[in-house]
Formats: structure tokens, sequence, C-alpha cells
């Protein structure tokens, strides 16, 4: 009679190198033969022959796991390796260019498209004296260089991601404009134990949010700008600024739902976003404050005296950092 196998020997991978496994068969067999010779009374024929099949069924279904398990760690390990070299060199290419200014409470200052952090030099002289202003030119604006991959509004988001990180900060309250709104609501939604406090001026949560009296002239000039740049490499800074407005941002309102930090909206009467996009947005936000101010797109520079005080009594009020 045939001697029964004791031993199942596999090829695996762990870690990149090529390893010999065994499989022990020992009680396997040893229940398969008390299986055979079992008395009669005790089992029937049948009964012995479907419990032998359920052993064998369940001795290749755990050696397949184990196989399965396997390819799974290392696919993991080997994916989790790309993912980060990817990352580094998509975050960590290029140094924002900013300015640190006062003390106390970190208050990050995101500026619009095609703009830098210059735009807010009436906030940057008030609220320095109260908190330590941080006014960050984003990617390809002002003094950032653009570096190179994507330029979009979520890889604005992992920049100030990187930028926090080394200079240490755990955790600020940001005052986005604009698209520099877009990017600060992006960057909550993506590290929400990162931010206290979040004033949203003039964002939108897809490109329809915009008037379509300033969404049809900024197409326009995306599809001349787009044309322009096959023929001119010197357009392209254009082209990608005026995508920014016309593919993006893409938030879905119901995400809202889990912004859970005290929100600040503020817009102008005469604003080129919608003022039902703009109440769509606070709706939204759990712990949300909608302010209406007098002016257009831009109140914070052309009516910066009351800009200013809302946001710093909003500031005051939710004080919790």
């Amino acid at each position: 009679m045939k001697k029964p196998c004791t031993h199942c020997r596999y090829r695996t991978f762990r870690g990149g190198d090529e390893e010999d496994r065994t499989l022990d068969l020992t009680d396997a067999n040893r229940t398969l033969s008390q299986l055979s010779y079992a008395p009669m009374f005790h089992i029937s024929s049948s009964d012995r022959n479907k419990y032998k099949s359920y052993h064998v069924e369940t001795i290749i279904a755990d050696f397949i796991g184990s196989v399965k398990r396997e390819c799974y760690n290392n696919f993991n390990s080997i994916f989790f390796k790309v993912q980060t070299n990817i990352e580094r060199s998509l975050r960590m290419d290029i140094r924002l260019h900013h300015i640190d200014k006062g003390s106390g409470e970190p208050l990050v200052l995101l500026h619009g498209n095609g703009e830098s952090s210059e735009y807010f030099s009436r906030q940057i002289a008030f609220f320095s004296k109260h908190y330590r202003v941080l006014a960050v030119d984003t990617r390809g604006h002002g003094g950032s260089p653009r570096g190179t991959g994507p330029f979009t509004l979520t890889r604005f988001a992992d920049d100030l991601k990187s930028f926090l990180t080394r200079l240490n900060i755990d955790r600020v309250n940001i005052l986005g404009f604009s698209d520099g709104g877009n990017v600060a609501l992006i960057f909550t939604l993506k590290n929400p134990e990162c931010v206290s406090r979040l004033i949203l001026n003039g964002a939108n949560l897809n490109p329809l949010g915009l008037k379509p009296s300033e969404l049809f002239p900024i197409c326009l000039g995306w599809c001349a700008a787009t044309l322009h740049a096959l023929l001119d490499k010197s357009a392209v800074r254009k082209k990608e600024l005026l995508t920014l407005m016309t593919a993006e941002p893409h938030v879905r309102a119901a995400t809202l739902h889990s912004v859970h930090v005290p929100t600040l909206v503020i817009a102008g009467s005469r604003d080129m976003i919608r003022n039902r996009h703009t109440k769509k947005i606070h709706r939204n936000l759990p712990n949300g404050r909608l302010v209406i101010l007098g002016g257009s797109h831009f109140i914070a520079s052309e009516n910066s005296a009351a800009f200013n005080d809302t946001v710093y009594r909003f500031l005051r009020e939710n004080n919790e950092l």
C-alpha cells in the first residue's frame, strides 16, 4: 500500500525574495485514516467519504488562503512603497514662498486664482497683531515656483500639508479666498484634525457655482488660451490658471456634513459666486455661519474694515485652538 504523503511543498515570495514553504499534512492524514477505519456503527460509508472530502477541501482551502495572504501582503507592501515615492515626488519638489508675521495661534491665508499673498496686505497688517499670520503663495503663484506634475487644487492642498509639516505646525486656522477657499475646503476634508477654524470667502463647490455671466467669458478665455498654448508655450500658464476655474473644484455638498469645525462662509452681495450656491455651502455645514457683506467678490480688499472685523469676531467667539 502506498504510504500517504506527509508534507506538501510550495513556493512563495516575501519582501521580493523567493522562499520555499512546507505544509505539514500529518494531522490531516491521521484524521483521514481514523475516518477510514472507524467502526460502521459509528459512521456510515457515505458519511466517511463525505467527511474525508470535507477535510481534503479544508486542507486545500487553507493552502490557497495562505498563498493568497502572501500575495496580498507583498502586493500591499510594493504598492505602498510606490505610492509613497510618488507622493514624495509630487509634494516635496518645491518650497512655497510665504510671509510669516506676528505670533500666537497660526492663521493661514490662501489667495485666489492668479494672485499672491499680496492680496491680503490689509489682513496681514490687521491679524498679525493677534495671530501668527502665514500668507502663502500657492504653487505657480507669486514667489512660489510651478514645479512639475499636476497643477490642481488637490495638489495645492497637499502642498499646504507638506508646508505645515515642514514648519512643525499641527493645527491652524485657515482663511481662504476664491480658489484659496476651495483649497482650504479640500484641505479640511482631507485633514480635519489639522484645522481649528475655517473661513471660506467666495468659495464654490463646482464651476457651476459661478454666475453664468462670469463663467461664460472664463470658458471662452480657456478655449483661446488652449489654442494659443499649442503655438506658444508662454500661454500654458494662463491655460492652467483658467483650467482651475473651468474644471475644478468638484466637491459634493453631502461631503460638507463631515466638516465639524466652526466655519464662516462670507461673500459679497455682488459676488461672482451665485448667492444660492453660497447659501448651499452654508446649509450643508454642521457648524457653519453665513455673512454677506456689501461689495463684490473682492470684499477683503474693497471693504477690508468690515471684513476684518467680521472674521476677527468669528475667530474670537470660536476660540478652540
